[in-house]
C-alpha cells in the first residue's frame, strides 16, 4: 500500500499535495470524494494531450505515515516542477509573484489557448496553478489545478448544483 508523510509538500485552496514515500510520484488529496473525482476526471482528460501531469490511479485513499490512518480522498499523479514556491503563497520569502507572472505570461496564455482547443476553460490561470513536466526530453508547461474551482470542461460531466440534482443545465 502507498504511504504519504504527515507533512504535505504544498497545497492550494482545494487540495493538498504529498510526495509518496519511496516513490517519484505524488498524491493529490481533497476534502471530499466528489472534489477528488472532478479533479481526477479533468486531469486525466488533459493528461491525454500533455496539458496536465499524468494520473496513475483511480480516486482512493492512502496510509498516513506509519499509522493505520487513511488520507483524504485523492489520486496518484506525476509530479510537476512548479514556478517559484508554487501554490498560492511564497514559502521562501524570495519569490516575487508579480515578476514571475509577467515572466511567464506568454507561456500561460499559450497553455490557456491550448486548453480551450479541448473545450476547457482555465479561469484561474496563474503561476501557482501551472508547472512543468518533461515530455520527450523537453519541459512542457501543464495545468496542475484541475479542480472545478479553477476550470470547467464543456465536453465533460457538469458538476453544477442543477446537474447534481438530476437536471441537465446544458439542456
Amino acid at each position: 500500500m502507498y504511504c504519504i508523510p504527515r507533512k504535505r509538500k504544498s497545497h492550494g485552496c482545494a487540495s493538498s499535495f504529498y510526495m509518496l514515500k519511496n516513490s517519484k510520484h505524488g498524491f493529490k488529496s481533497f476534502d471530499s470524494y466528489e472534489l477528488a473525482q472532478i479533479a481526477h476526471y479533468n486531469q486525466s482528460y488533459l493528461a491525454e494531450y500533455d496539458l496536465a501531469p499524468r494520473v496513475y490511479s483511480e480516486v482512493g485513499r492512502v496510509r498516513v505515515g506509519n499509522t493505520k490512518s487513511l488520507s483524504d480522498w485523492g489520486y496518484i499523479t506525476e509530479v510537476a516542477r512548479t514556478i517559484g514556491c508554487g501554490g498560492n503563497d511564497c514559502k521562501c520569502g524570495e519569490c516575487d509573484r508579480y515578476d514571475l507572472e509577467g515572466e511567464y505570461d506568454y507561456e500561460i496564455s499559450h497553455l490557456v489557448d491550448k486548453l480551450s482547443d479541448y473545450d476547457v476553460y482555465f479561469g484561474d490561470c496563474h503561476i501557482g496553478n501551472v508547472g512543468y513536466v518533461i515530455r520527450n526530453g523537453v519541459d512542457v508547461m501543464v495545468c496542475i489545478d484541475t479542480g472545478d474551482e479553477s476550470m470547467s470542461n464543456d465536453s465533460g460531466p457538469c458538476y453544477c448544483l442543477e446537474c447534481k440534482k438530476g437536471y441537465n443545465c446544458r439542456g
